[in-house]
């Protein structure tokens, strides 16, 4: 997947051998322990919202199906927009061994997903510092605690960290001519598309990487999975009345691309939701200029990523534009932007190194730029780990002192009887009881949301 190291380096103000890439790799090191000790921190064995439909209510009705047949049903019908197939297997796996349902597991097996996330960015580069340096961007916005919904909640991050790796892998095993490698593509294209509904978008993207590279039996076999796979994806799919493309028109068009340009610059905007459509049509222009200069041709991997990353984040603003205008500010949705970003300044920094001075000096103060960034993102969510920690404990620590969740001033569920139902039969069933992980105070501190800044 990596050509030799050439032997001609550009002349570059930074070190260019063991040093830089011996720092590169390291602070990728450093990213990944830090997140490590905050998903440590703030992972707790405690359902959240969608926790109790897709699995504690999903593990209910797996046991009380008939056959085979209606639990495979049961495991590929639609949740929400999404066919969470993936993470439903594994949690129904886990559960046909004995295993009771565990959040805390889930939210660790999730959060290790954005490690080879991260790690994927730097395949295909050219040599060695560009591989280090493709890592490093990768760790600074990738490994980053601004992801704290996907650190911190496994229900979360089992599906939207997951289904990012899934997808660039995909798209980076229809980089080489192998049969083999085309046949693992469409098996990790399946796999994103039944864990999130975007993932469906590595199919269409994958037909233009085969159809650029004139491979035409491997396109016209990837067309004919695309076709099969959507036919049946797309059977039954329930359309939400928040969906802005259910009232096309010229308003909900431009509430789109808001809601989309501001996905693109949430993660620059500093919690600025005014700011970050700004900042993303910086980002698009910024895109634009690098494409007419034909950068990306030197980059065919990193150009399908970013298609990929950009058409994803175009499909969730069109599901969720509707929703909540300002919803582009959630972090679970940053994965893809932040690839975005550390895509886009690793094919800047391959540029500046081999330019003239002032590019280079360029070059380095987009290094320090990117570090500074992960610093304040690492500094500003770090009390997010307690804050999530202590709610969810209070919450249970309620259901445990009266036995239901109602009155409790933690929301864990938008419907409390429901969610006590859901509870109490799968306390019965040994599938999860909610009372035995509750702290022993029932009186546990809230830590409350504190604003980072005016809105």
């Amino acid at each position: 997947m990596m050509e030799p190291e050439a032997r001609n380096e550009p002349p570059s103000i930074l070190p260019a051998g063991p040093a830089w890439i011996v720092a590169a790799w390291s602070f990728l090191g450093i990213a990944a322990l830090v997140t490590a000790i905050a998903v440590a921190r703030g992972c707790v064995n405690v359902p959240y919202w969608d926790d109790f439909d897709a699995y504690l209510g999903f593990l209910v009705r797996i046991e009380d199906a008939s056959g085979l047949g209606e639990r495979l049903r049961i495991a590929t019908e639609f949740h929400n927009e999404h066919r969470t197939l993936t993470s439903r297997a594994a949690v129904w796996l886990a559960h046909a061994f004995g295993a009771p349902m565990n959040f805390r597991v889930l939210g660790w097996a999730g959060a290790s997903m954005l490690l080879p996330a991260a790690l994927l960015v730097a395949a295909r580069t050219q040599n060695r510092v560009s591989q280090a340096a493709a890592a490093f961007f990768a760790a600074a916005f990738v490994l980053s605690l601004q992801h704290w919904e996907n650190l911190f909640w496994g229900g979360s991050s089992a599906d939207h960290v997951t289904v990012v790796p899934l997808s660039m892998l995909a798209l980076l095993l229809l980089q080489p001519r192998s049969v083999r490698a085309v046949a693992g593509a469409v098996v990790a294209a399946f796999l994103a598309a039944m864990t999130l509904a975007h993932g469906l978008l590595v199919f269409p993207i994958g037909l233009g990487v085969l159809a650029s590279q004139r491979r035409w039996r491997a396109l016209t076999a990837w067309a004919a999975a695309t076709l099969v796979l959507a036919l049946w994806w797309m059977f039954g799919f329930p359309a939400s009345p928040g969906h802005a493309y259910e009232h096309p028109g010229f308003g909900e068009l431009l509430l789109v691309g808001r809601f989309w340009l501001g996905l693109l610059g949430a993660p620059l905007a500093f919690g600025s939701r005014l700011a970050a459509p700004w900042i993303g049509g910086a980002i698009v222009a910024a895109i634009l200029v690098t494409w007419c200069l034909r950068w990306w041709r030197e980059h065919p991997y990193h150009a399908s990523l970013l298609a990929f990353l950009s058409a994803a984040l175009l499909a969730i603003a069109v599901g969720r534009a509707g929703m909540g205008p300002w919803d582009f500010m959630v972090s679970r949705y940053r994965i893809l932007s932040c690839l975005i970003l550390a895509i886009g300044s690793w094919v800047l920094f391959e540029k500046a190194r081999g330019g003239r001075r002032c590019a280079r000096i360029a070059c380095l103060a987009l290094v320090a730029a990117v570090l500074g960034h992960w610093c304040e993102q690492t500094i500003d969510h770090w009390w997010r780990a307690d804050a999530f920690h202590d709610r969810q404990l209070a919450g249970a620590a309620h259901y445990a002192a009266h036995g239901t969740l109602e009155g409790s001033e933690v929301q864990l569920y938008y419907d409390g009887p429901k969610a006590d139902r859901i509870l109490e039969d799968c306390a019965k069933r040994g599938i999860f009881d909610l009372a035995r992980v509750a702290p022993a105070d029932p009186h546990a501190t809230v830590i409350e949301e504190r604003p980072r800044s005016p809105q």
